[in-house]
């Protein structure tokens, strides 16, 4: 008898295989939902134009036909405007 199983050995190679797949597919999936934010996460200025993720991420309306999409232009940070005394 053979103490070497071929079967499950290719077996463990095509599930390592589409673990790194998925891997990829996950990020990418990230990186596409920080650049195209879903509209219902986005909190948006009183006229619409402007939203802001919870990432940070400023966003601007923009229309293509009849279809608005938010597109991702930098990040946003908040810092104190009043000096510092001690």
């Amino acid at each position: 008898k053979n103490p070497f199983n071929l079967d499950g050995i290719k077996i463990s190679s095509e599930i390592f295989k589409l673990k790194q797949d998925l891997d990829q597919l996950n990020q990418r999936l990230s990186f596409a939902m920080v650049r195209q934010p879903d509209k219902q996460l986005l909190r948006y200025s009183p006229d619409g134009d402007v939203g802001l993720t919870k990432e940070g991420g400023v966003c601007c309306e923009v229309k293509k036909g009849p279809v608005v999409e938010y597109h991702i232009l930098g990040r946003f940070g908040v810092v104190s405007a009043q000096k510092d005394e001690k």
